[in-house]
């Protein structure tokens, strides 16, 4: 039998139920039995959980944070763009596309970041 196929065998006995065992081999039976479920330190943030002038005031913000380097952030949209929060839920940070979840956790432990949204 090759690398990622699958033996399956059948018994059954007198007065014994019928029986199906299932051996998986190779790299199929790794992804099955290695995977890790890893959870993001930094949290999506459910808009409908912050008060409405809180996100005002994060708007207005996320305007001032783009306008005070426009050249280089001129990219960044309060519509689309990602934002990143602190544990107030106070604007912090704006990135075009959400970075990577090991860039996210670091965020997390040096620079405070837990909460990140599309948009403001």
């Amino acid at each position: 039998m090759t690398a990622g196929a699958a033996e399956m065998t059948a018994s059954s006995g007198v007065g014994s139920t019928p029986t199906l065992a299932l051996n998986l081999t190779g790299k199929f039976r790794n992804r099955l039995t290695h995977r890790e479920v890893k959870v993001m330190k930094v949290q999506k943030l459910v808009k409908r959980d912050v008060d409405q002038m809180v996100r005002k005031i994060n708007r207005g913000l996320m305007v001032r944070f783009i306008n005070a380097d426009l050249v280089n952030r001129a990219g960044l949209d309060v519509r689309k763009s990602v934002v990143l929060y602190d544990a107030d839920k106070m604007f912090e940070y704006a990135l075009p596309e959400l970075p990577a979840p090991e860039l996210l956790d670091r965020l997390h432990d040096e620079a405070g970041i837990r909460y990140w949204s599309k948009g403001v």
